[in-house]
């Protein structure tokens, strides 16, 4: 029986028990495949509520450390230590091949649309503009001239790099210093930089399905790119090392668009992968980790970032502050290792920081006031609010045992699959058809309607891959709902499910 001293204080007694057992799997005492007590039995031994064993249990599921078997119970996952490599000396960059991703333009609506799922849209009415204008003031009223000036720095306001380094420590564990973060006027111009820090004679790999506009960034900045597919787990391994990529870009805590949570065990894999030094090349590999929505994990505790778990300085993390402030707000943020912080210094510190003094200083009392933080809770707030009330929706329709949503909770867009293939829903010959142009038939019906979504189809980058996914081969959409109001759900749920239901009759009569 697992027995720890579980103490009220400033900790929650689930985030105590989750830490307690994640140490005991990462060290070994707790051996791989081991079943872990029943939630009513730990919870009686430890006297504490079956909520706290739940709540505890759900984190580590999330984040890969545990496995739940159906009428079976929990069992601890395989944990490996990616061993530390030695640091070596700066190597001269090594020539990278490879042949870019397919393209396909992404389907635009032909009518104007009354709602939008498909994330394409800002929500609105949620930015604090009271606060955010009284922030603003102080700023224009208490700030030197000098130090309105000092903003202009390489890497940005020293002010604003501190409360990042601050908000980063509080919300994803991450000890950085403000001299390792670089501020730029939104992810763009940031991957445009590391490109640059990089070189471009590197292929970059990127996740498929994936952020198809990620792609003509990078291929803007004349850098070759290799898709790499996804499992269930993230990025592929195999995948990864039979390219000739030396980066990879990912989404670790919340893959867009599939929703895909990556394990412990896979990001171990991945850092590994980085940490390795091919014989027939000297350069050195590297993961950029895009922690795009990380402020909105609706259940459980925030997934540590990738950077809080590598040691050999080969992860460069990149956040902005788009999905918090709004897509008016052009600002973003880099964090580097160490070694290429100095670089940045040698190299590209004759620019100047691509955001205005004024917004970085006003941003910068924001946060360091708690504003910022008051605002995200009450977004996450909301935003639970309308996506669980969405998901009730859907299950109360009567296309509902065919509509499957999987990482509801995870972040701001989930998974919707409809489970057609499965159920004897269509015939064998539209099965055979595959599922995309059956993806593309809903996405049209639900537009009639006045309704967009976003087929999962639209988000391959290699034509070759869209028979197959890293969920089913069941017509899936991204869901999300940051657009709605929560009036409006049930009738966005009817809509669509009227939609389903209109398209499979169609087909299936023909």
């Amino acid at each position: 029986m697992l027995t720890y001293n579980l103490q009220k204080g400033n900790r929650p007694l689930y985030e105590q028990l989750y830490l307690a057992i994640r140490g005991d799997i990462e060290c070994g005492r707790i051996a791989a495949d081991e079943q872990l007590p029943s939630k009513r039995l730990l919870a009686r031994h430890l006297s504490v509520s079956v909520i706290t064993v739940e709540g505890a249990y759900d984190q580590l599921v999330a984040e890969g450390y545990v496995r739940a078997e159906p009428r079976r119970g929990y069992f601890a996952c395989p944990f490996e230590q990616v061993a530390p490599v030695k640091k070596r000396a700066a190597e001269p960059r090594g020539k990278a091949y490879g042949e870019g991703a397919g393209e396909q333009g992404i389907a635009q609506p032909q009518a104007e649309t009354m709602m939008d799922l498909s994330g394409a849209q800002s929500p609105l009415g949620l930015f604090p503009y009271a606060a955010w204008a009284r922030t603003m003031r102080a700023v224009l009223s208490e700030e030197t001239e000098m130090t309105l000036q000092q903003a202009a720095h390489p890497r940005g306001a020293y002010a604003l790099r501190s409360a990042i380094a601050a908000h980063l420590r509080g919300l994803r564990g991450m000890d950085v210093s403000p001299d390792q973060i670089v501020v730029g006027a939104g992810a763009q111009l940031l991957y445009a930089l590391i490109v640059q820090l990089l070189g471009r004679e590197r292929v970059f790999a990127i996740e498929n399905p994936g952020y198809r506009r990620l792609l003509q960034i990078y291929r803007a900045n004349d850098v070759q790119c290799v898709p790499v597919l996804l499992d269930s787990a993230g990025p592929r391994p195999d995948e990864l090392m039979h390219s000739e990529a030396s980066v990879l870009h990912c989404m670790p805590s919340h893959q867009f668009p599939t929703g895909i949570t990556t394990p412990v065990g896979r990001r171990q894999e991945l850092l590994a992968w980085a940490a390795e030094r091919p014989s027939a090349s000297h350069v050195k590999r590297y993961i950029i980790e895009d922690d795009f929505d990380c402020e909105f994990r609706m259940t459980g505790r925030p997934v540590p970032s990738l950077m809080s778990m590598d040691t050999n300085n080969t992860v460069i993390y990149t956040n902005t502050f788009t999905k918090t402030l709004g897509a008016t707000f052009r600002i973003g943020y880099t964090v580097l290792p160490q070694e290429l912080s100095h670089v940045f210094d040698s190299e590209l510190g004759f620019y100047s920081c691509t955001v205005g003094a004024l917004e970085q200083l006003t941003l910068a009392r924001f946060m360091m006031s708690g504003e910022y933080e008051r605002h995200i809770n009450r977004q996450r707030t909301h935003f639970r609010r309308v996506q669980n009330a969405f998901v009730r929706a859907l299950n109360a329709t009567k296309m509902a045992p065919f509509l499957k949503t999987h990482h509801v909770g995870s972040g701001l867009h989930f998974m919707l699959e409809l489970d057609v293939f499965h159920n004897d829903m269509v015939s064998a010959e539209v099965q055979n058809r595959g599922c995309v142009s059956l993806e593309q038939k809903v996405a049209d019906a639900v537009l009639k309607r006045g309704l967009k979504l976003a087929p999962l189809s639209e988000f391959w980058l290699a034509c070759s891959h869209k028979q197959s996914s890293p969920l089913s081969n069941n017509p899936q959409f991204m869901m999300n709902v940051t657009t709605l109001a929560e009036d409006d759900v049930e009738n966005v749920a009817k809509i669509l499910s009227d939609a389903v239901a209109e398209v499979l009759a169609c087909i299936d009569s023909n």
